[in-house]
This record gives structure tokens, sequence and C-alpha cells, in this order.
């Protein structure tokens, strides 16, 4: 039956007629709660998308202002941590090909998309909230990102700073900051400054942003892929990650500065001790290894399942049942991720205190690193009476934290916990 439509009642109409065909169909018409969801999801999405451009946009801008700087080792390197999580991404598909499926599979192609890995992963984010298949693809590669590219880049970042290696924005604020002469002091607050000057401060930026993308891939990867979320969750896990992540990368970067290669021990060590947990959780090898490089800088993966074949790092959602876990098991889960959590970070503690007590004995009872300014900007007394105490703040902060999430997360939320319940 023909109406005529009114310019006045397109809207009725329009929502009559949905109304029809969910009626003809058998589908219920969607509520106002899950447009809701939908729309909040897009706009998480959204902003995902912008802190993952902003990301490794200020990465590459960074890597480009120190090669016109001169500074050409460090912009190269920076410039290939942003093309690490590619390569890599190629090699798990080239593995997956291999092992699983066949070089001659239909999918054997599939990693010439990832060549441009930074735009695709955008697609892949966009799409992800209408494709179940592209969102695991989106965050799969979003962690790449986050546990290689950000946790290096912080790393990197702090290193070449504390060498004195600044560009001239950033070196002319720190002077402002440490120098104690007045006329410096106000012609640095008279000086004119155009939008160039901001510019110099890239270095800036891309250690802000690096961090917060490693705290959000944190977050999504061991807390918000769950069966609910909360806001109380946060109130822990933020402050939880975030001080393992600060006190973790100032201490990595002062045993790279004054150990130089031989910071590879305790990056071994800590790597070790985190395979043999998650061996003890009984996960198998490879997803240990990959799970071990992941927590290196901030515990990840305790909490996830296992499924390979479908993806590395164990984004899967539709084989999860979270009512087949009884409430033993539920307990066995959640112990487990205790029991990580204190291996984690007690082993992790230890071999990091040990290396900051070897180079503090060294830096005030010898003369290997004297005079000091070749190997760092950072004066001693400055290294003694913040840098230091800031990392001891840091590790308090954890340990505090650590109780609180083992003591409020881990008892509070039940049907998260996907480990199977093999223990080898």
């Amino acid at each position: 039956m023909q109406h005529e439509v009114r310019q006045s009642d397109v809207y009725p109409k329009l929502e009559l007629l949905n109304l029809n065909l969910n009626l003809e169909t058998g589908e219920s018409p969607p509520s106002p709660m899950k447009n809701k969801g939908r729309m909040t999801n897009c706009c998480a999405t959204i902003l995902l998308i912008l802190l993952f451009v902003a990301d490794v946009f200020t990465d590459i801008a960074c890597g480009v202002e120190l090669i016109l700087n001169d500074y050409y080792t460090y912009g190269y390197v920076m410039l290939l941590l942003v093309l690490a999580p590619g390569v890599l991404a190629i090699i798990g598909e080239l593995y997956k090909c291999c092992v699983y499926e066949g070089f001659c599979c239909r999918n054997a192609m599939d990693w010439l998309y990832l060549l441009v890995s930074p735009l695709f992963t955008v697609i892949m984010m966009a799409l992800g909230t209408c494709h179940i298949t592209c969102q695991r693809e989106a965050v799969y590669l979003r962690s790449l990102e986050g546990f290689i590219t950000a946790a290096c880049q912080i790393i990197f970042s702090l290193y070449i700073a504390s060498k004195g290696t600044l560009i001239h924005s950033l070196a002319q604020t720190l002077h402002y900051l440490t120098t104690t002469d007045p006329e410096q002091i106000q012609l640095f607050e008279d000086a004119d400054r155009p939008p160039k000057w901001f510019w110099g401060l890239i270095q800036v930026y891309s250690l802000l942003f690096s961090f917060l993308s490693l705290l959000q891939t944190v977050l999504y990867f061991n807390e918000c892929a769950k069966k609910t979320t909360s806001f109380w969750r946060f109130l822990v896990t933020i402050p939880f990650y975030s001080c393992t992540i600060i006190y973790r990368t100032i201490t990595f970067t002062l045993l790279l500065i004054f150990f130089k290669e031989y910071v590879l021990i305790p990056v071994f060590l800590i790597f070790l001790f985190n395979v043999i947990s998650f061996k003890i959780l009984g996960l198998d090898l490879p997803r240990s290894i990959v799970y071990g490089v992941a927590s290196i800088v901030v515990p990840a993966g305790f909490n996830r399942c296992r499924n390979p074949k479908l993806q590395p790092l164990g984004y899967v959602t539709d084989e999860v049942r979270y009512g087949e876990r009884s409430p033993e098991q539920m307990e066995l889960f959640r112990e487990r991720s205790k029991r990580f959590l204190a291996i984690h970070h007690i082993f992790g503690g230890l071999v990091l205190g040990v290396s900051l007590a070897l180079m503090w004995i060294m830096l005030n009872y010898s003369e290997m690193y004297s005079p000091l300014i070749e190997w760092t900007i950072l004066p001693l007394p400055f290294i003694n009476d913040y840098v230091l105490p800031v990392i001891a703040i840091g590790f308090l902060g954890s340990t505090v934290f650590t109780i609180m999430y083992c003591c409020t997360i881990l008892c509070c939320f039940e049907d998260e916990y996907v480990y199977p319940l093999t223990i080898h």
C-alpha cells in the first residue's frame, strides 16, 4: 500500500516502518540502552584511533627532528622502533601460515597488508566496531605497537634526553628550569615564541603519548576485554600499572646509561622469571615467551585465554564461555593470577634493586664513571636526591597497588579468568 509522506511526519513514518519490518522478521527493535552502548563504543574507538595516530606521528616526527639536528643514530633507531610492530606482525603471519595452515593456503599473502602496518591498524580499528574479525586484528596489532614500540620509546626517549640529546626548545626549557641566574630566567620568560618553538618540544610529546599508549594497551589487554568493566576497576588498575611503568622504565634507563650492553643481563633475568611464571600458570611455551616479553615493563597476559591458532596474543572472545566455570575453578584462576603478580613484582624488584644498588656503589665510591659528564648530563646529586627516590616511590606505589589489586579486583570480579585447568 502506498502512502503519501509529508515532510512533517517523515520521522514517525520511518519509525513505524522499522517497527513493522522488525515484527515481520521476528527481530526486536533496538533498545535505547543498546544504541547508547553503540555510541559509547564508537566514541571510545575514535579516541583510541586518535591516541594511536598521535603516538605514531610524534614518534616519527621526533625521529625526523633528531636526524635534522644531526643526531642520525638516535633518529634512525627511533624510526626503526616505529617499524618494529609491522615486522613482527609479518613474521607472526608467516609463522602462522607455515605451522597451522600451510604456506600455500589461501591466506598465505595476508601479510602484504602489514607492509603499511600503522595505516592497516587504523583501518582495522575503525572496522572493528562492526566486525569481530577486524576487532581481533586491530587489538592484536595495537598491542604489538604498545608493548614493543611504546615501551621501548619511553626508555629510549629518557635515555637520549639523559645523554644531552635535546632539540633546541627542550634544551632552552631545561636550562630555564635549572638555572639560578635571574637575567637568564627573565630573558626566557620575556622571549617571543612562535609556533615553531613549541614544535621543538616534540621529544616531550613523543614521551607523553608513548606512556599513554602503553598504559592504554595494558589496560585493554588485562582489564577491558572482560565480561564486565567498571569505574572501580580503573580506580585501582590505572595507578597500579602507572607506578609499575614509571619505576621500571626509569630504572632501565639508568641501567642503560651506566651498564650499556650489560643491561641485557637484568632484562634477560626478568624475562626468564616471567616465562617460568607463565609456565607455572599452565601456558604453553610459545605463549609464555610472548607474554614474558610483554611483561618486562608491566605485567601482561596473566588473565588471558589461549588459542594460538587464531591469534598469537590470546585475543579470542567467542570461545570463552563464562558460565562453564565452577566456583572452585574460579578460585583456582584467581590464585594463579595472584601467584603471577607476586612473582612478577618480587623477582622483578629484586633484580632491578640489586642492579641499582651495584650502580649506586660504583657511582658514589669508585672512579669508573669519572668524569660523569661523559656518561650523562644528570649530575650525581640529582641522581641521588631525585631520580633514585622517584624509583623507590614508584616501587612502593606498585607494591601497594599490587596488594590492592589482588585484594579487590581478583576477589570481586569472578567470571573473567579463562586459563586452562591443566597445570604443567
